[in-house]
């Protein structure tokens, strides 16, 4: 089966080639506690997982995954810029692919930020292609989650693919195939732009334009974070207010009273969005100019997008453009199979 992951700072987005979708927190805990697993359970919170390779269950370990990581245990996102030295990314992986899989060996497509895509591609791909293990997530079937062949995509080029092609690799949108663009893909930590400008043999990345900017979503949760504590009088964790936004409907409760903070929260996304801007607009300069649209993909994006429209004024936001990289990861992938299978009938 083929399966897309986008491992980022902030969620995991995954798909698979039926084009079910699943997105939950990065964040992953030990599972220590029988009595937090069962109060998780009766509220549908993901997910409590048990992991172990395959056939050696003597190895297994426990942990809570995503939103029941944030509730029920200390939470961590952990960020290495060494993909491979992020220890949450297996076992973030594992619950994607036990989730979205059916046992069969599973063709993985996943994502590199842009900055560090040719020099981890190959020390990604030989450490994922190694994965074999089963995957026991609290209310759902045992699964083996064994990886058969690995492809590494540029997060970003991903979003851009799926602007152009359905998940089959298939045109689906002729006029953007053929004309300049620019992407601006907004994660969590950090924002990937990638142009994509008329050569003398077509479309092609222009480098020197494309990249990732060290801003994401967290610069406009700390600013909420910030202002948070000036009214409180006390310290709040990064985390205490992302739930509150995410869960809460942007209300804080603190000691008895609840703090709106939404009149903050579009402030400090006009101030992330205006920033942004500027950066992008630095780095682009007169190219911007002949560029047929900008589209706007990630998480992020989706947030954002409101904020950007008087920057870019030929911005398009993707649908779903949560799930862009990995809709297009699947796109590319099949790409990638379909001139191997054609490579390997011509030899």
């Amino acid at each position: 089966m083929r399966i897309a992951i986008d491992i980022g700072f902030g969620f995991v987005k995954a798909m698979n080639q039926e084009g079910t979708i699943i997105r939950f927190p990065s964040v992953v805990a030990l599972d220590r506690s029988e009595k937090m697993r069962n109060i998780l359970k009766t509220q549908a919170e993901d997910f409590s997982v048990t992991i172990w390779p395959t056939g050696e269950l003597e190895h297994s370990k426990s942990y809570l995954v995503g939103d029941a990581a944030m509730v029920g245990g200390n939470g961590l996102r952990t960020w290495e810029e060494k993909a491979v030295a992020n220890t949450n990314m297996e076992i973030l992986i594992a619950t994607a692919a036990a989730v979205l899989g059916n046992d069969e060996d599973i063709e993985l497509a996943v994502g590199l930020p842009l900055t560090y895509y040719r020099t981890q591609k190959e020390e990604v791909t030989a450490l994922l292609k190694k994965m074999d293990m089963s995957v026991l997530i609290e209310g759902q079937a045992r699964k083996r989650v064994k990886i058969a062949s690995v492809y590494v995509f540029p997060q970003g080029a991903g979003a851009y693919y799926a602007a152009c092609l359905n998940i089959d690799g298939a045109v689906k949108n002729p006029e953007l195939v053929n004309s300049p663009v620019g992407l601006i893909d907004i994660g969590y930590r950090t924002t990937d732009i990638l142009v994509m400008a008329k050569g003398k043999k077509g479309l092609m990345p222009r480098e020197e334009l494309s990249g990732g900017i060290d801003m994401g979503m967290k610069f406009a949760y700390q600013i909420i974070q910030n202002e948070a504590e000036e009214v409180v009088k006390k310290s709040i964790d990064l985390l205490t207010v992302e739930k509150a936004i995410l869960w809460e409907n942007s209300r804080l409760l603190h000691r008895g009273i609840e703090y709106s903070l939404k009149d903050v929260e579009n402030e400090a996304y006009a101030e992330l969005a205006d920033q942004l801007a500027a950066k992008i607009k630095i780095r682009w300069g007169d190219e911007i100019d002949h560029l047929s649209a900008i589209i706007i993909a990630g998480g992020g994006g989706e947030i954002l997008a409101p904020y950007l429209k008087h920057s870019f004024s030929t911005m398009i936001k993707m649908e779903n453009a949560a799930f862009a990289n990995v809709e297009g990861f699947l796109a590319a992938q099949s790409l990638a199979k379909k001139r191997a299978e054609m490579n390997e009938n011509n030899n």
